[in-house]
């Protein structure tokens, strides 16, 4: 029997602009049904708000809930700028949910000592660092966090230019770069920093 996904969007960007998610699950999991939920403002609210209120953890769990209502096997939130948002989510459904950047904030507080996150958003910097320290905090692990905003990056691939998103965002072209950030050895986070300047992805 094929399982069900309930995918949890906050903008279309992974729905129509960036097909990623549909191709790995595609690959992955080739017999999934894949169902999207889209709130398509919430996203925008929290950068304009530049954090997440009560209203937006509302809205994500009210998301949550219509997947569940759907009968989907799990919950996949896509955006990481929402993660607190799905920690109260998931604490109103059944059904098991995931954070897109949750297996890589636990290896990289697995694999790291100094790791910098690299983020398209600011709403998503605090959010995936805070799960990087709770997830090396979980093991017993002493880590350096190190941050950068490569701003307009997201406005780029919002307007449908992927090529020069992807070229703005080029530290994830890393062996060890995954979704939101960039993690490394020292020398690698090194170098990453002395060539990528915040504000300054070009």
């Amino acid at each position: 029997m094929s399982k069900k996904i309930g995918i949890l969007h906050t903008s279309f960007v992974f729905v129509s602009v960036e097909p990623v998610i549909n191709d790995l699950i595609a690959e992955l999991i080739p017999d999934a049904e894949v169902i999207h939920f889209v709130d398509s403002d919430v996203l925008a609210t929290v950068v304009r708000e530049q954090g997440i209120s009560s209203n937006s953890e509302v809205r994500m769990t009210r998301l949550a809930q219509a997947a569940e209502a759907a009968s989907v096997d799990i919950i996949f939130s896509a955006c990481s700028s929402l993660g607190p948002a799905l920690d109260v989510a998931a604490r109103n459904v059944h059904t098991p949910v995931v954070k897109i950047d949750e297996a890589m904030a636990m290896q990289a507080a697995r694999d790291g000592d100094r790791i910098g996150v690299l983020a398209t958003v600011p709403t998503t910097l605090g959010p995936t660092s805070d799960l990087i320290q709770s997830k090396a905090d979980e093991i017993g692990r002493s880590i350096t966090l190190e941050r950068r905003l490569c701003e307009g990056a997201f406005e780029v691939l919002m307007s449908g230019d992927r090529d020069k998103h992807d070229a703005m965002h080029l530290a994830n072209d890393s062996a060890l770069g995954l979704t939101a950030g960039f993690y490394g050895t020292e020398s690698e986070v090194g170098w990453f920093f002395d060539h990528i300047e915040a504000g300054k992805c070009e």
